[in-house]
Parts: structure tokens; C-alpha cells; sequence
């Protein structure tokens, strides 16, 4: 199995935003010279949060599981 390694490099900062760290943080850890670089991930981070709130919410009110 070949997994690009941008794949890799978007799971690390994907996991550290979903782990509390902040933009900067995750700046300096990409090696990105601008938060603007940084920013997209947000996009994906605010999607993955959002399917987990609806999950949450769909399971204690139904016990559905969507995810």
C-alpha cells in the first residue's frame, strides 16, 4: 500500500488542530512561513467536527451510528 506523502503530512496536521494545538503551532511544525499556508487544514478540521457533533447527536437520540 502507497500512501503519498502529503496524505501523511495532512493527517499530522489535521491531528494536531483536532488535538488542541494551535495555528501557529501547527505553522511552525509544518515548516509553512505563513499561517495562510495553515489555514486550509481548518476547512477539513471544521467538516470532521461537525460529522462527529451529528453522530454524537444522532446516537443519544436515536443510538444511530453514522461514522
Amino acid at each position: 500500500m502507497h500512501i503519498p506523502f502529503y496524505c501523511a503530512r495532512h493527517t499530522f496536521a489535521h491531528q494536531l488542530l483536532i488535538n488542541g494545538a494551535n495555528l501557529k503551532t501547527v505553522a511552525d511544525a509544518m515548516g509553512h512561513s505563513s499561517i495562510r499556508s495553515t489555514l486550509k487544514y481548518l476547512n477539513h478540521l471544521h467538516s470532521y467536527k461537525m460529522k462527529q457533533l451529528i453522530s454524537d447527536l444522532l446516537y443519544n437520540l436515536f443510538d444511530w451510528h453514522i461514522i
